[in-house]
């Protein structure tokens, strides 16, 4: 029996499998780790988590690991361990696990991808993070909630507003709006979620067809109320893997498995290379050069006529100019 470990790596999380093999042709998933935030420390997740294998005694040598996601390139030439590309992880372990699918979707913190196994074809989204897991962190932290509450509050909703979801600074204003408009939080939080759907479609698959069987995975899809605006988009049923998350860190190992990789780790020495690279890892700071202010001259105007300093009416009607300031975030208001 080989033992492979597949771990994929991105922006915001870390997740890991397990999987052992009688042959290059057969696996068998034997332990996930949960999903797990990295808060931008992956290495010393994974050295914790390497720790955590040995001390349940049932690991030590091990035929291979395979690193993939945004974050996992370094750490194989770390370790001198594989690096699989994240599409091929994600299709290899699709059509291992769910030979019958024919769309993915697959949203995670900063990245989404549509993969057609029908066509062979896939896209993916851009640098900007509107449209992944990062976009609905940022609007649920504007609600100052956790994204598990977002997602109750998102579901509670029976009537979602309209909200461009093309940037996160156009679905600010638009929120903002709504909010001055009376509009529920309930509806606003739903409206993000048909937004984000409606900017995955629009913007990344861009008139593909999602050919059913559809399946949708990554760490946005424990978000039910994102489930449900898709749902409604397609009009078609998605299916929501068991190993949601897993999937990149399954087809890493998979890719392994069925190439017949022997590597022979020892997770001692990985664990002890681990340790060394964060004890002599330091953070590069970049600074930019001191601020300076240069005073600027204003238009000649006669000011001095105006008295700007704030009036005491104590209380009396006082003839006087209002003026309004409506921006994106605040409305001020002076008279």
């Amino acid at each position: 029996m080989n033992i492979y470990i597949g771990y994929d790596i991105g922006a915001i999380s870390v997740n890991r499998v397990i999987i052992n093999s009688t042959s290059s042709c057969s696996g068998q998933i034997v332990d996930v780790m949960p999903y797990s935030r990295h808060y931008g420390e992956p290495v010393k997740l994974i050295l914790k988590d390497i720790e955590e294998i040995l001390k349940k005694g049932r690991f030590q040598k091990i035929s291979g690991i395979a690193f993939t996601g945004s974050g996992g390139k370094n750490l194989a030439g770390l370790l001198g361990a594989s690096f699989i590309n994240e599409i091929e992880a994600i299709i290899t372990a699709i059509k291992f696990l769910y030979p019958h699918v024919n769309t993915v979707i697959e949203i995670g913190g900063q990245d989404s991808k549509f993969i057609d196994l029908a066509g062979g074809d896939y896209a993916m989204n851009e640098l900007c993070a509107a449209g992944t897991g990062s976009f609905l962190d940022q609007q649920a932290s504007r609600f100052n909630m956790r994204i598990e509450e977002f997602c109750e509050l998102a579901l509670r909703s029976e009537n979602p507003s309209t909200i461009a979801g093309r940037c996160s600074v156009f679905a600010k204003s638009d929120m903002i709006h709504l909010q001055q408009e009376g509009a529920s939080d309930a509806d606003i939080a739903l409206g993000l979620c048909y937004a984000m759907a409606r900017s995955f479609k629009s913007g990344i698959v861009k008139g593909k067809k999602f050919q059913p069987p559809i399946i949708f995975c990554g760490g946005v899809s424990f978000n039910k109320a994102m489930i449900r605006a898709f749902e409604d988009m397609l009009s078609e049923k998605l299916i929501i893997p068991q190993h949601q998350a897993s999937i990149g860190a399954i087809g890493a190992a998979l890719n392994l498995v069925f190439r017949g990789e022997e590597m022979n780790f020892d997770l001692n020495q990985v664990s002890a290379k681990l340790s060394n690279f964060l004890k002599n890892f330091k953070y590069q700071r970049e600074t930019f050069r001191s601020l300076v202010i240069e005073k600027s001259k204003l238009p000649a105007r006669n000011y001095e006529k105006y008295n700007f300093n704030i009036m005491k009416t104590n209380g009396k009607k006082v003839e006087a100019y209002i003026g309004i300031d409506v921006g994106s975030i605040s409305t001020n208001v002076v008279a």
